[in-house]
């Protein structure tokens, strides 16, 4: 597990991620992630407008307390 301050990042999705960028012919996955990033950062915008907050979400940790 790689961590960088609160982002954690597993051996199998830098490996999954460096496929994607190796087998990519027209850049498109930096500008698809870009994209998404911004997506993500709108759903973080909208929770914290409505007066949600508390820790960032990390589903692995709470795996099976919620039915999941």
């Amino acid at each position: 597990m790689l961590r960088l301050g609160k982002l954690e990042c597993s051996g199998g999705f830098l490996l999954a991620a460096a496929l994607f960028f190796y087998m990519d012919p027209g850049d498109l996955i930096p500008l698809a992630a870009l994209a998404a990033g911004f997506h993500e950062l709108g759903h973080w915008t909208a929770v914290r407008l409505m007066g949600g907050g508390g820790p960032c979400a990390a589903p692995h940790r709470y795996r099976g307390q919620y039915g999941a």
